[in-house]
């Protein structure tokens, strides 16, 4: 069994890099050739061939297929993982979040709450990366613009509105300290958070867990009151001791095949999918 591997070889701030999506993989590969699971009629012989899709340190359309054609020259592969760019090619194998889902999550939301008139979407496009906020909000602006009788907006400008953000954690916060400020955190709105790995839940260096509403440790910028107006997406983690241990070692096989030091979090998560 030949698998080719065109991913991300060292930019570990996509959730498909290779060093995130290999140890996974390997473990993966290696229960395979165990004959694992039971239902497989034989164990494998397993080969993987990698070929990097970046270019100057970003993940390339231009890199990406000209390497997964490479590939099927000189290896006829089996199975194809990648070339993981998100614009064109990220569905060639689907592990992660998928905009679509998301926005048939939303749509019972409306439904079941009523919320048939108006809807606002704010979010950050730099178009100088891979654009990952505009294609996670993507999913919610086509079901609520094909899929209901729905006014989408890109401005707030009357109550009673459904509110979406999706953007770094520092966009939240500018955004909820402008609504405190005109009024708009007193219950007229909702406002969801897109935050798809959960990451704006989990702290960093300079942010204590749960407490997205702070800029740094122990310093509160007076948004707590307004933060409660804000509903949180996100995945949901695996409780399961089988997916803390899966995890564990995935966590294990980064550091000491790869060199690098993954979080417990989920992106992770979707390396493990």
């Amino acid at each position: 069994l030949t698998v080719a591997v065109v991913l991300p070889e060292r930019n570990v701030s996509y959730p498909w890099a290779w060093p995130r999506v290999g140890p996974a993989l390997s473990l993966a590969l290696e229960a395979l050739e165990r004959g694992e699971p039971p239902l497989l009629p034989r164990p494998f012989s397993v080969r993987v061939e990698f070929m990097s899709s970046e270019l100057e340190g970003a993940c390339s359309e231009y890199v990406a297929p000209l390497n997964a054609v490479d590939l099927k020259l000189y290896h006829d592969p089996d199975v194809l993982f990648g070339p993981g760019c998100r614009e064109h090619y990220s569905t060639t194998v689907r592990t992660g979040p998928s905009a679509p889902k998301l926005g048939a999550f939303v749509s019972p939301l409306h439904a079941h709450f009523n919320w048939s008139a108006r809807a606002v979407l704010l979010y950050v496009d730099r178009k100088t990366d891979d654009r990952p906020y505009y294609f996670t909000v993507e999913g919610v602006y086509q079901e609520l613009q094909d899929g209901s009788n729905l006014t989408v907006r890109h401005h707030i400008y009357s109550p009673d509105e459904v509110v979406y953000l999706c953007g770094p954690p520092e966009m939240l916060r500018q955004i909820m300290q402008l609504a405190q400020r005109e009024n708009l955190t007193n219950g007229d709105y909702v406002f969801f958070y897109l935050d798809v790995f959960g990451e704006s839940l989990r702290g960093d260096s300079a942010r204590d867990p749960f407490k997205p509403w702070q800029q740094s440790p122990g310093q509160d910028s007076g948004l707590r009151e307004a933060f409660q107006m804000v509903l949180v997406i996100t995945y949901y983690e695996p409780q399961n001791p089988e997916y803390q241990h899966f995890q564990t070692q995935l966590i294990l096989r980064a550091k000491q095949k790869f060199g690098v030091q993954l979080n417990y979090s989920l992106v992770s998560h979707s390396a493990l999918g």
